[in-house]
């Protein structure tokens, strides 16, 4: 079993800045333009992306289907 916490984080301005830059990258992108993603995003990723989307969950869908 898993347990995670989600954090919804908003700023004063659209600048961030990555400290370990060479390990790591990372830009702010609105929720649609995140879409392109989702096939490559972790399952628990693709729920939050869902719940913030507003869309029902591919795993509740799926749930429905057994």
């Amino acid at each position: 079993m898993h347990f995670g916490l989600i954090f919804l984080v908003e700023g004063d301005r659209a600048e961030i800045s990555i400290r370990e830059v060479d390990k790591l990258a990372g830009a702010l992108l609105p929720l649609e333009a995140m879409r392109s993603y989702y096939l490559d995003m972790e399952s628990w990723s693709q729920l939050i992306f869902d719940h913030l989307a507003g869309q029902p969950s591919r795993s509740h869908q799926l749930l429905r289907e057994t």
